[in-house]
């Protein structure tokens, strides 16, 4: 709904007519876009965590606003203990109740997004009644902010908001050691059809019954052309005892059944372009992660792009020696917003549930001997290293972290990105060097 130069998003009958109504003085005072995000939603947990991440990238870049106010919720606090007086410095530690995922995730594709498009973020989180969204305080904060000066360019700027105080509901992060002997006989890989699918395949044969998922048949897997030289893909048949089954990653029922009798998931699923992302990659990495609840599975390895690559302000090309502590930095990048938003759900799944999820992060994977026509990337890693780094990621154990973020790579003479951690995480060392990229 707009209302001059405010859109209103995903906000309540009662909100929207109490900032109408004091719209007209802001109006004239106030010459950019404010776009107003509401997340309170009563549909099924997967199309929230969905909507959150799309909705919310997908406004801000169709509008690009110069101001974006969001609506979140306190609930975000929910994994903390109660009794500590939590404030806006605080951050913030969800749990898997969509009422207090959902928003989180919202939070993370507005600032991320913003970031990017540089557009100043006002996060004002309500309280659980928050004046049903329609209360006079909440209507007059938004105006305020509406007409409030904007940050000068080019830095925008980001502000947090209390609307009450947060009553966290003791939801904290339950991490349980498992240290009894780990082998895995039944692992399921999804999004098997891709080359790193493939190339996990070919790493984990010997380790056990492997079933390979994807949204498309085996025959159509086995037809596509290589991703690049050297690519690998699937075979059009898949030897005994492995299995291929056809399953849609966004759907719920179908999600549940696939991963059934499972002992270990590599989520390999990838959509890279616009908002279809958000549905696989996001949508698509909930549903894994609840399922394994359910199920008792115990190991998910997530895989995904590396979050550091991209250049000034968004990511860290222009640094050197950067390693898995820097920040993600997605920017408004779908394919990389998508996974991180992701990444994020899965750390969250697994320190309150006590999943191992080692999350991989890949970029420039190439084949040791082919010839590219651009400069390989200084994150790369060859096909088979990346299936060996995921057959480590499946088989360590103890993991001593509930979800580690690992950076996969060879090693290389540049010094631009670190891969040392995987040896201390997941028990990878890359086999195959590619210094002779980078030689005369």
């Amino acid at each position: 709904m707009s209302r001059g130069r405010v859109v209103l998003i995903g906000v309540g009958r009662r909100l929207s007519d109490a900032i109408g109504a004091g719209l007209p003085g802001a109006a004239e005072r106030h010459g950019d876009l404010t776009v107003v995000l509401g997340t309170r939603d009563d549909g099924a947990a997967e199309d929230r965590i969905e909507r959150m991440g799309r909705q919310t990238w997908s406004e801000l870049v169709r509008l690009r606003p110069r101001r974006v106010i969001l609506l979140s919720s306190l609930r975000v606090f929910d994994g903390y203990e109660p009794g500590w007086r939590i404030t806006e410095n605080w951050r913030p530690r969800p749990t898997t109740d969509p009422d207090s995922l959902a928003p989180y995730v919202a939070e993370l594709a507005v600032v991320e997004t913003a970031r990017s498009l540089d557009i100043d973020v006002v996060i004002l989180r309500l309280a659980d009644d928050g004046a049903d969204e329609s209360g006079g305080d909440v209507a007059a904060r938004i105006l305020d902010r509406v007409r409030a000066p904007l940050a000068s360019y080019p830095r925008a700027a980001l502000t947090v908001e209390h609307l009450g105080s947060p009553s966290p509901r003791g939801g904290a992060p339950r991490r349980e050691r498992h240290e009894e002997a780990w082998d895995p006989r039944e692992i399921l890989v999804t999004g098997a059809g891709g080359p790193l699918g493939a190339a996990a395949f070919d790493a984990l044969a010997s380790a056990g019954r492997v079933t390979l998922t994807d949204a498309a048949s085996l025959a159509d897997c086995a037809a596509r052309a290589p991703q690049s030289p050297g690519a690998p893909l699937l075979p059009d048949r898949i030897p005994d005892p492995h299995r291929f089954r056809t399953v849609d990653l966004t759907d719920p029922a179908a999600v549940l059944a696939a991963m059934t009798g499972i002992d270990c998931v590599v989520n390999c699923a990838v959509v890279r372009d616009g908002a279809p992302a958000f549905a696989v990659n996001l949508r698509g990495a909930y549903l894994v992660l609840r399922s394994a609840v359910r199920l008792g599975i115990r190991r998910v390895v997530h895989t995904g792009p590396a979050q550091v690559i991209e250049p000034y302000p968004d990511g860290y090309l222009d640094d050197a020696a950067v390693d898995e502590s820097a920040p993600a930095r997605p920017g408004a990048n779908a394919y990389l917003l998508s996974k991180y938003l992701a990444q994020e759900v899965t750390r969250v799944f697994a320190e309150q549930h006590g999943l191992d999820c080692p999350m991989l992060l890949f970029c420039g994977l190439v084949s040791p001997r082919a010839v590219y026509h651009s400069e390989v990337h200084p994150f790369a890693v060859t096909w088979a290293d990346a299936g060996r780094a995921v057959s480590a990621a499946v088989r360590r154990s103890p993991l001593r972290e509930a979800a580690p973020i690992v950076h996969i790579g060879a090693p290389s003479p540049h010094g631009r990105y670190r891969f040392d951690r995987a040896d201390e995480v997941i028990g990878f060392r890359a086999q195959d060097a590619l210094d002779h990229y980078w030689r005369n």
